[in-house]
C-alpha cells in the first residue's frame, strides 16, 4: 500500500468474487487477502500510512477545525450512518463546508456508520460487549465500503469521524482497526481525542 499523500500509488488491488474462507497468501511480491464474502490482491510497498480518528464530543467546530488541521488531516471520513446533529456546524451540509472552506477534503460513508439497531439496544441496555459483537459482524458485510476507505487512505491522510469523544466507546475504533487488518497492519492509528476519565474499558476490547 502506497505512503499517504506524496509520490505515485504503488498499489494494485484487484476484486475478485466468489470466494470462501478468509486467509492471506501470498502470490510472488503480492498478498491475496480473503474476508470470505471477496477477495482483493495488495502489492506490498513497504511504508506506513496513518490513519487518525476523532469525536466531536465537547469541541465547538473552530477547536474541531484547528486539531484537524493541527494534525495535517486531509481528508475528513464522516461515518455516521445519519450525519446529522444539534451541535452548530456539525451536520453534513454545514460540516462540509467547514471542512472544504479549511483547505481539507469530506466524505460520508453511511456503511461504515453503526446500525440504528444495535445503537437504539446499545442506548437501552448499555452492555458494550454486545454492541462491539454486533457491529463487528454488521462490519464484516461491508467491504465494498473498507475497499472505498482503503483507496481513500493511499493517498490522503484520513480522519475518521463519529460523534464520541472516547474512541474506546465508539464504533470508529473497530472500523480503524478493521482497516489495519485489512492493509496487513501496516497501518498507524492515531486517535484525536479520548480516552475520558472515569471511563473503563476491558483490555480485550480496546481495538486501537
Amino acid at each position: 500500500m502506497a505512503g499517504v499523500g506524496e509520490g505515485a500509488r504503488d498499489v494494485n488491488r484487484r476484486w475478485m468474487h466468489g470466494q470462501t474462507g478468509r486467509t492471506v497468501r501470498k502470490i510472488g511480491c503480492a498478498e491475496v487477502i480473503s474476508t470470505g464474502q471477496v477477495e482483493w490482491m495488495v502489492e506490498i510497498s513497504g511504508q506506513m500510512i496513518e490513519l487518525m480518528t476523532i469525536g466531536y464530543e465537547g469541541l465547538a467546530l473552530p477547536q474541531f477545525l484547528e486539531k484537524l488541521r493541527r494534525c495535517r488531516v486531509t481528508m475528513l471520513v464522516d461515518i455516521r450512518e445519519l450525519p446529522i446533529s444539534r451541535k452548530p456546524g456539525f451536520g453534513k451540509q454545514a460540516l462540509s463546508a467547514a471542512v472544504t472552506g479549511a483547505g481539507m477534503k469530506y466524505e460520508h460513508i453511511a456503511q461504515l456508520g453503526c446500525p440504528r439497531d444495535v445503537r437504539h439496544d446499545y442506548r437501552d441496555d448499555g452492555d458494550w460487549e454486545i454492541y462491539t459483537r454486533r457491529f463487528k459482524a454488521y462490519l464484516e458485510t461491508q467491504a465494498e465500503a473498507l475497499e472505498r476507505l482503503q483507496g481513500w487512505m493511499e493517498d490522503e491522510r484520513c480522519c475518521l469521524l463519529c460523534f464520541e469523544e472516547d474512541f474506546n466507546f465508539c464504533h470508529r475504533s473497530f472500523v480503524a482497526d478493521r482497516a489495519a487488518e485489512l492493509a496487513l497492519q501496516r497501518v498507524r492509528i492515531s486517535h484525536l481525542t479520548g480516552p475520558m476519565k472515569g471511563r473503563v474499558v476491558a483490555p480485550d476490547l480496546v481495538p486501537a
